[in-house]
């Protein structure tokens, strides 16, 4: 089409302004597919990469329409938890005394020898009454709202804890307090509130037992899998009725490291954050449609908004989605034509992976498959 353009020879008669019509025509044509072709090149994620940090379309500009309120993030507690010489122990290992056992990951081990996974910190009492019983006030980390509260704390191994949801560039960012001694009365779900809110007081509560001398908070900040699943847990009769704000559905980032990206760089927002994160594995996975968790956190989908097809997810250790692009026609011929679920490893990080506790990939004879962690996080992304 442009060589033609460029070929044809002008009538006698307006010879000048003809070829400068043409011309003009002619460059601009020229400008606007090399334009496209080069957002095509450059929104072409490598496929042999597992650890390559694809940003995500429209994150810079969303950062700049809506600053995240995670930029002007607090700590939950009095206690500095990036203080690298504290008076005293800044977070609370587990009955181990394995200062790890605080931290995010494949940090612990259950009583049969397999690693377990701890999605948030659990941060020490700084103030502690007579009786040993922790009395440091708790704090919105961020602006937000309440999303769920549970006051009830023999029915969740959580114990008393809140939920807020805090409306990022990102997408919905939900961010936990448990084990809680007690939580603000005027505080109801849909209250807005504005980081540094109190939010109540540490405590050990939980349905397992938590001892005095180990009472703690534990936080979480991070995503939920799904906008459905109360009714699935509904149709599942699980107790008590949680809504989305199950455990089951929240999948966490770390904590401690959010925190010290946000020391780190004065522009931070979680948008830029997650596109950061390792991924632990890449998968590839049959789907008819987009799932809902694209339309909520828009920004880490690279591809058309009403795509149908395979898909390539890159996941973080915790099960988190960094990122979704469409499948590749050599990924997708990759995909098993039969059996539950119909999904393909297509690369692993065993560093990022670690001890493997929630063991969405396992090792089999043939290389890395789709492990038991795996069945209900799709049933879940797709319900």
């Amino acid at each position: 089409m442009i060589e033609r353009l460029r070929d044809r020879k002008p009538s006698p008669a307006g010879t000048g302004l003809s070829a400068l019509l043409w011309g003009t025509a002619s460059f601009v044509l020229t400008a606007l597919i090399g334009i496209s072709l080069q957002r095509c090149h450059s929104d072409r994620p490598p496929e042999d990469s597992l650890s390559s940090e694809l940003k995500p379309r429209g994150c810079q500009e969303a950062v700049m329409e809506k600053p995240s309120p995670f930029r002007s993030m607090i700590f939950p507690t009095g206690a500095d938890l990036l203080a690298t010489d504290p008076p005293q122990p800044i977070f609370m290992p587990t009955a181990s005394g394995k200062p790890e056992s605080a931290l995010f990951g494949s940090v612990r081990t259950g009583s049969d020898g397999r690693p377990r996974f701890h999605e948030g910190i659990d941060i020490a009492p700084q103030r502690r009454d007579r009786r040993g019983i922790p009395l440091d006030e708790i704090f919105a980390v961020a602006d937000g709202k309440v999303s769920y509260i549970n006051r009830t704390a023999g029915d969740s191994s959580y114990g008393n804890y809140i939920v807020l949801t805090h409306d990022d560039p990102a997408g919905p960012i939900y961010s936990l307090y448990a084990h809680m001694a007690s939580i603000e009365a005027d505080l109801k779900t849909g209250s807005r509130l504005v980081a540094g809110t109190r939010l109540g007081i540490m405590g050990h509560s939980a349905n397992t037992g938590i001892p005095v001398a180990r009472g703690h908070l534990h936080l979480e900040i991070g995503v939920m899998l799904s906008d459905r699943f109360g009714r699935w847990a509904q149709a599942q009769k699980l107790t008590p009725d949680r809504g989305n704000w199950h455990g089951w559905n929240l999948f966490s980032l770390d904590s401690l490291d959010i925190y010290k990206a946000h020391q780190a760089d004065p522009e931070f927002s979680l948008c830029k954050y997650i596109a950061g994160v390792p991924a632990a594995f890449q998968i590839c996975l049959a789907a008819e449609r987009l799932p809902g968790y694209f339309r909520r956190y828009c920004r880490i989908w690279q591809g058309p908004a009403d795509y149908r097809g395979p898909l390539v997810l890159r996941v973080g250790e915790s099960g988190v989605i960094l990122s979704g692009r469409p499948a590749s026609l050599e990924e997708s011929t990759a995909l098993p034509q039969t059996g539950k679920p119909a999904a393909t490893i297509l690369a692993v990080d065993e560093e990022v992976l670690g001890r493997n506790a929630l063991r969405f990939v396992v090792r089999g004879r043939e290389g890395w498959t789709a492990g038991p962690g795996l069945n209900r996080w799709l049933e879940l992304l797709f319900y």
